[in-house]
């Protein structure tokens, strides 16, 4: 959601070592003036710095969770932080940046990728490969879904768009959390926002098996689809399509998205045939059943 406005960097003579940093939709220079008169405040604020954002609430969020990482935060619900005006102004002007990257604003991304040296998006790359660590127990490293959350969503703060799935994951199946999937929901649609296909798959599971929204469950698997290059996929991805065609005979709807489905048709019967012998040798009737009903499905076409 579009939200315009200014991040301003304030510093006040009676505050030594420290900068405000805050957001507004106003001009920042009635906001000095607001913060100024407050009573409690011996001296005025005075503005060093002001950066436009098309979503200040965003930017303040991943300037702000960035710093905190850091240890620069004086406290978590107030926006004075220890950290020197230059240094704030750098990391105001790597978020521009990187939402404009976002945004595709750059006429020249691929270079402006190979060249950037951005601290924000290597720390969030870092929070990530932390966080898989701890939620895959990667290595020597113990299985904790608490410690996972944590990282997770402070990956995500920094722009982390594949922390956006696993996040959308703990709360869908429960890992570390309540079930609860109004916010698996929220986290996926975040997620399949910002260029993550596997959100757009887990939404269209979601939307026909348990929600049965047919037309949002049609939207998502588009947008599955639509990102889909049948010369390159996993194992996961190829699940989704079987799944894919089950939900849809099983809803009674026109399978669409025949082209990549035909392009990937031996790579998926043999995917349907491992299942289906992986799950009769465990002894699992129903689910052999239900993969081999599967199996017939992808060989329908």
């Amino acid at each position: 959601m579009s939200n315009p406005g200014y991040i301003y960097i304030l510093i006040n003579p009676s505050i030594e070592g420290m900068v405000k940093i805050g957001k507004t939709t106003r001009d920042p220079g009635d906001r000095v003036a607001e913060l100024s008169s407050a009573t409690g405040v011996p001296t005025p604020f005075i503005l060093v710095y002001k950066e436009y954002f098309s979503n200040c609430t965003l930017a303040e969020t991943i300037i702000h969770g960035f710093l905190e990482e850091k240890g620069n935060r004086v406290s978590s619900n107030r926006e004075f932080f220890n950290i020197a005006v230059w240094e704030a102004i750098k990391i105001i002007q790597d978020v521009t940046k990187k939402i404009n990257l976002i945004e595709n604003t750059f006429e020249d991304i691929e270079s402006y990728e190979q060249n950037q040296q951005n601290d924000l998006q290597g720390l969030a790359d870092e929070l990530l490969r932390k966080g898989e660590s701890a939620y895959f127990g990667h290595d020597e490293n113990l299985v904790d879904y608490d410690e996972a959350m944590v990282l997770f969503k402070k990956a995500a703060k920094l722009g982390s768009i594949q922390a956006y799935r696993y996040l959308g994951d703990m709360y869908h199946y429960g890992n570390g959390c309540k079930e609860n999937l109004n916010t698996a929901i929220n986290y996926y649609k975040q997620g399949a926002v910002l260029g993550n296909n596997g959100c757009n798959a887990q939404l269209g599971y979601i939307f026909w098996f348990l929600e049965k929204h047919l037309d949002n469950g049609k939207k998502c698997w588009r947008g599955f689809f639509q990102n889909l290059d049948p010369r390159f996929t996993d194992s996961w991805e190829e699940n989704m399509i079987v799944e894919y065609i089950h939900l849809a005979i099983q809803n009674g709807l026109e399978i669409e998205h025949k082209n990549k489905i035909m392009h990937l048709k031996k790579k998926l019967i043999k995917n349907a045939e491992q299942k289906k012998t992986n799950w009769l040798s465990n002894k699992s009737g129903y689910t052999a059943v239900k993969i081999a009903n599967e199996y017939k499905e992808v060989l329908f076409f």
